[in-house]
């Protein structure tokens, strides 16, 4: 059986309560891939769940 990773996103509004957490299991691959991946994982959450703004926040700015 192959590595796997686990990508995890927590979205919160303004006041720190949380409005969602999303987990995905993934293939490891670069630190900038994974990075991207999960700046991805969190804007589709958002978009599905129709957030009309939305603050990317990540360890990578070249991802971000």
């Amino acid at each position: 059986m192959g590595s796997q990773k686990m990508c995890a996103v927590v979205g919160h509004d303004h006041s720190g309560s949380v409005l969602f957490a999303v987990t995905q299991q993934s293939h490891p691959s670069s630190p900038l891939v994974d990075e991207a991946r999960v700046a991805l994982l969190g804007i589709s959450e958002a978009l599905r769940r129709n957030c009309l703004y939305a603050i990317i926040e990540g360890d990578s700015c070249l991802a971000i």
